[in-house]
């Protein structure tokens, strides 16, 4: 099956974001309602790596879902997200500021946050559950 894309990022599965305006994902940890269907309106970023997927959109807020064995949700646990649950239903991160870009790694994710001027990153193993402190440039 083709379908025309404006982005696709691919990972351990895949994401893309169809000419269409859907979100369509593939991959043994791939959400249950992402099969071609519209993704969040203000959808800015998709970032796939491993079997992780992270999103940030227009209103600088930032999720991801996807098998957490790392942390690399970003909230407090290490169980799946998005594989039996709607990615509409999963909390966006509370990072206490806005999210202006963020890249998924196999087992961690970091954020450019608001004003670009620090970063926060999170994953990595079990005790690093949630989101730590800025790193200031």
């Amino acid at each position: 099956m083709h379908f025309k894309t404006v982005g696709l990022t691919p990972g351990f599965g895949a994401s893309a974001l169809l000419l269409t305006s859907a979100l369509a994902c593939s991959g043994p940890e791939r959400p249950e309602d992402t099969d071609a269907t519209p993704p969040p309106p203000e959808l800015v970023e998709l970032s796939v790596r491993g079997m992780i997927t992270c999103m940030s959109d227009s209103k600088l807020r930032a999720k991801c879902w996807g098998r957490g064995t790392w942390a690399q949700h970003g909230v407090q646990t290490t169980e799946s997200l998005g594989d039996d649950e709607p990615v509409a239903e999963i909390p966006a991160l509370a990072l206490g500021t806005g999210v202006e870009q963020i890249s998924a790694s196999l087992t961690s994710v970091c954020a450019l946050l608001e004003g670009r001027r620090s970063f926060r990153c999170w994953g990595g193993g079990p005790r690093t559950r949630r989101p730590g402190r800025d790193w200031r440039r």
